[in-house]
């Protein structure tokens, strides 16, 4: 079976080389043939007719297959740790994806009830800000709020909305002052809150 050779250092314990020796004087073969035709019995690459030599290579394909069989098994569960990464983060990716649009249609309410409505200011729109600003930020807090009117006021810019200056005053309702038209009607001023 053996065809060329290539040299290959190995430390043998003593009892192997003396075999060697005495295996080479009653054979007349180098000590090389009589390695190469153990270890091709060994690894059953030419067993002939010994059936120690094929048991000790069906033995040591049957380890090889264990060991294949653990690694399919290790890599098995591997790919099922990953595979729930990723279903957990496409959920988490999905979570925020509807959570950013139902935080717009609440920005695009918001800026609705504003355009509509004349008289409609921001500070009268507090319970919906406070509502956005747990959707967007998990908290109603004064900034977060705040942090929701800057995002109304790029949403009104981007979609064009045309809202009056006047309504992003978060005093008017503070002030005491009724609506424009009616503080007008009463003989005070329609210079509520900015508003000419």
């Amino acid at each position: 079976m053996t065809s060329g050779r290539v040299g290959v250092y190995a430390d043998l314990p003593v009892d192997i080389v003396q075999y060697l020796d005495e295996e080479a004087s009653k054979t007349a073969k180098s000590k090389w043939e009589i390695l190469a035709e153990s270890l091709e019995l060994y690894f059953g690459i030419d067993p002939a007719d010994d059936p120690d030599a094929l048991e000790r290579a069906i033995c040591r394909i049957r380890e090889d297959m264990n060991d294949i069989e653990s690694s399919i098994d290790d890599l098995t569960d591997q790919l099922e740790r990953k595979r729930s990464q990723v279903h957990m983060l496409e959920s988490k990716r999905e979570d925020i994806i509807d959570s950013r649009d139902s935080y717009v249609d609440l920005l695009d309410d918001l800026l609705d009830q504003l355009a509509k409505n004349d008289f409609r200011a921001i500070a009268l729109t507090k319970n919906g800000l406070e509502d956005a600003a747990r959707s967007k930020f998990g908290r109603p807090t004064e900034s977060n709020i705040q942090k929701v009117i800057d995002d109304m006021r790029d949403r009104a810019a981007a979609t064009d909305r045309d809202i009056a200056p006047w309504k992003w005053d978060p005093s008017i309702p503070k002030s005491g002052n009724r609506n424009p038209v009616t503080a007008a009607a009463d003989g005070g001023t329609t210079d509520v809150g900015g508003r000419p």
